[in-house]
């Protein structure tokens, strides 16, 4: 599946509805969230399943938008390397924990 990555948006993962739908999410409580412009609105989430670096994680991701959405949070601690023209790739490797921020 592809997705956004959104680098100011400081949570894990967002999904579309029917997404959610789609693959029988299990859904969950409403948690309040802070968008760009400071406000607050309250969003759906669901517990989501993945497999991330080829290790199967359990994550909260938040429905809504109209494509999925990889925040910081899920990135944290990843290289990210975009290729900045039409077309270009996004590459996302894994940062051995020698390397990682957190240890360093």
């Amino acid at each position: 599946m592809e997705a956004v990555v959104d680098t100011g948006f400081t949570g894990t993962l967002t999904l579309p509805e029917p997404i959610v739908s789609d693959l029988g999410l299990n859904r969950q409580a409403d948690q309040e969230i802070t968008l760009a412009d400071g406000s607050k609105q309250s969003r759906r989430t669901c517990r989501a399943e993945l497999l991330w670096h080829g290790q199967p994680i359990t994550l909260r991701a938040y429905m809504m938008g109209d494509q999925p959405m990889i925040g910081t949070a899920l990135l944290s601690p990843c290289r990210l390397a975009i290729d900045l023209w039409l077309g270009g790739s996004v590459i996302i490797t894994e940062t051995p924990p020698s390397r990682s921020p957190a240890t360093a």
